[in-house]
């Protein structure tokens, strides 16, 4: 018999239905940061009550090309 397993993820979103952040499984939300542009600035996680930096910035060039 296989191994069947059900995970839940959630999301929350802004006013412009933009991720706003996503909660895994194991109970870790992910933050998501928006520049004035509207364009992912950053990613941060808390988990546990401890919050870290997975990405710091994001450029972008005139076309709005990473």
């Amino acid at each position: 018999m296989a191994d069947i397993r059900t995970y839940v993820y959630g999301a929350t979103y802004d006013s412009w239905n933009r991720v706003r952040t996503m909660t895994y499984p194991d109970g870790e939300v992910v933050i998501y940061h928006y520049n004035a542009a509207g364009q992912i600035d950053g990613l941060s996680s808390n988990k546990g009550g401890r919050e870290s930096v997975i990405v710091d910035r994001i450029g972008y060039d005139k076309e709005g090309h990473t």
